[in-house]
């Protein structure tokens, strides 16, 4: 079960990001938004809500200009409690896959 996850943290890092394109950090998924006073708004200043079309509601928090600047929080929010966290993409603020906006054209 480690080999499957270390191989998920091997992503290209990148050197400039593209305008558009921000980071955030998902720290869980499930079946009702969080409540206001949940442990999650306590933890982070910035944390967004949004429904997949599955019905889940994703919980972020915080938003970086660069993938390497969520990677080098991610361990703060890991710490806080939230070890099945990992980082989400966003161009012109539509969900899109990590990989497909760290590789290069």
């Amino acid at each position: 079960e480690n080999e499957k996850n270390k191989d998920k943290q091997e992503i290209p890092s990148i050197k400039a990001d593209v305008e558009g394109r921000t980071y955030k950090i998902q720290v869980y998924a499930s079946k009702f938004p969080a409540a206001k006073d949940a442990k999650v708004y306590q933890d982070f200043k910035v944390v967004s809500i949004e429904q997949a079309a599955n019905g889940v509601y994703r919980h972020m928090v915080n938003e970086y200009a660069s993938y390497n600047e969520a990677s080098a929080d991610l361990v703060n929010v890991v710490i806080k409690g939230y070890r099945g966290a990992y980082i989400v993409a966003y161009k012109d603020g539509q969900r899109v896959q990590v990989y497909d906006i760290t590789t290069t054209n």
